[in-house]
C-alpha cells in the first residue's frame, strides 16, 4: 500500500503524558510534534523528553485526517483529558 503519512504516539518520558498526531511522509522517530505544548516542552528540555512510536499509517490526506480524530479519541477514552497533550479535536490540516 502506498502511504500518505502517519499517526503516532509521543511520550513524554516524565509523566508518561501522550500527544497522538499526524504527519504526511515516511515516519520519523525523531519526529514527536509540533503544537504548541509540545514545542514548549522540547524547547525547554531538548528532543529526548519524548519518545515516539507509529500508531497507524494513511493512504491519502481524508484517511491521515479521520484517523488522527478517532485515535485522539479512542486515547480520551482510555487516558481522559490529562493524560493527552492534544487540546483540540485534530485533523484540519496537512
Amino acid at each position: 500500500m502506498l502511504q500518505y503519512g502517519y499517526i503516532y504516539e509521543s511520550t513524554d518520558k516524565r509523566n508518561q503524558i501522550l500527544y497522538i498526531g499526524k504527519r504526511k511522509g515516511d515516519f520519523d522517530p525523531e519526529y514527536h510534534g509540533s503544537s504548541l505544548c509540545v514545542n514548549n516542552i522540547l524547547n525547554k528540555y531538548g528532543n529526548d523528553i519524548f519518545t515516539t512510536k507509529l500508531i497507524d499509517y494513511a493512504k491519502d490526506k481524508d484517511q491521515l485526517n479521520k484517523m488522527v480524530i478517532a485515535y485522539t479519541k479512542a486515547y480520551r477514552l482510555v487516558y481522559g483529558n490529562a493524560g493527552l497533550y492534544n487540546i483540540s479535536k485534530c485533523g484540519e490540516s496537512i
